[in-house]
């Protein structure tokens, strides 16, 4: 008490000695703090999509519950990635799990931000190309912004249809429809499992199809099935084939921890801020994801895996997960055809992971 009485005393002395100043410095710190807090407020509002209301309700559960349990974005955009992933002897491939060779993403990777909802900022048409290449001739077509846009919106629409066809070709495996994390999105199921019964017995479903593994299964458990859902709006009905999409083509989806670190290693996405919380995160164990940041490099770890969140045997029992998966990824929106051919492969890595076996439609 002797103690509090005498800060408090020497914060007194000190205001009655220099008030203008002591005051100038607090009105300093004091506009810092709330011109920040406003400013995530209108990042927080002016993000699309989500379940969470966009007032100060939702604000406030966003930036004080969910924010300090997100992970770094050391954590999620570099390297790093791997030390939080759980490794297989393959995890050194440039190769997604289907066999496909997976390049670089040209240019540095898009802004992203917010927990719940997660967006892409920038990047979503060629143009930023130009200012990241300096010194390289840009193409007349890279320099048109209306051409940019134009080839942005036909890669989202082909990856959209793909998305269609994909659940056309494979009605006993996949289904198409509204996201359930992300309402206004689109979205594909894996049905081809025990999401569905929650039965352990193969169903009639996949028996023309590699039952899916055990890991898999617990990845989706908590979502229903709901392995890739894309951001994209049209103007008009979405069977028009000439229809205006929104700029937003991300995507969220699962993927096998190997193609998840590969993905974010070269450049095409990065895991979700809350990849992996609760279920196989150690907030109830260990960590709190954002504690981490305070550890030694030799000690710090993003969050702790145990094995009993983690099934390793192909045929072991899998219980139901709650939260998001820990591969749980946002992949960038496509800038061109190149790109959206890109990033069909790895969607169906992510289809491979989801179903057991892989569309041989493509």
């Amino acid at each position: 008490m002797d103690g509090r009485q005498s800060v408090a005393e020497a914060v007194v002395s000190t205001y009655r000695k220099a008030p203008v100043t002591l005051s100038i410095f607090a009105s300093y710190f004091i506009s810092r703090i709330c011109s920040s807090l406003w400013l995530n407020y209108r990042l927080f509002v002016s993000l699309p999509g989500g379940p969470l209301p966009k007032n100060i309700v939702g604000w406030s559960i966003h930036y004080f519950l969910l924010s300090p349990l997100s992970l770094h974005s050391a954590w999620t955009s570099t390297r790093l990635v791997r030390s939080f992933l759980p490794t297989t002897p393959q995890s050194n491939s440039q190769h997604l799990t289907t066999g496909v060779y997976l390049p670089r993403r040209k240019g540095p990777g898009p802004l992203a931000a917010g927990t719940v909802p997660h967006r892409q900022l920038d990047q979503f048409t060629s143009e930023s190309d130009n200012t990241a290449t300096s010194g390289q001739e840009a193409s007349t077509d890279a320099g048109d912004p209306s051409a940019s846009k134009q080839q942005a919106q036909e890669a989202i629409q082909h990856i959209h249809s793909t998305l269609r066809t994909d659940a056309n070709s494979h009605p006993a495996h996949l289904r198409l429809g509204p996201s359930m994390i992300e309402t206004h999105s689109t979205a594909l199921f894996a049905v081809s499992h025990t999401l569905v019964t929650g039965s352990e017995n193969v169903s009639r479903s996949t028996r023309s199809a590699r039952f899916p593994s055990a890991l898999s299964r617990r990845f989706l458990s908590s979502i229903k099935g709901e392995y890739v859902h894309m951001h994209c709006q049209s103007s008009a009905e979405t069977q028009d084939e000439h229809a205006a999409w929104s700029e937003d083509g991300s995507l969220h989806m699962t993927l096998h921890p190997d193609d998840a670190a590969l993905v974010v290693e070269r450049g095409w996405g990065q895991l979700h801020p809350l990849a992996g919380f609760p279920s196989y995160s150690g907030f109830w164990f260990g960590w709190p994801a954002w504690l981490t940041r305070l550890r030694s490099s030799a000690a710090r770890s993003a969050r702790w895996w145990t094995s009993s969140s983690v099934p390793t045997e192909s045929n072991a029992k899998v219980a139901k997960a709650i939260g998001l998966p820990p591969t749980y990824c946002l992949v960038y929106s496509p800038r061109d055809m190149e790109e959206a051919k890109v990033l069909l492969d790895i969607i169906h890595a992510a289809t491979a992971f989801a179903i057991g076996s892989r569309p041989t439609s493509h």
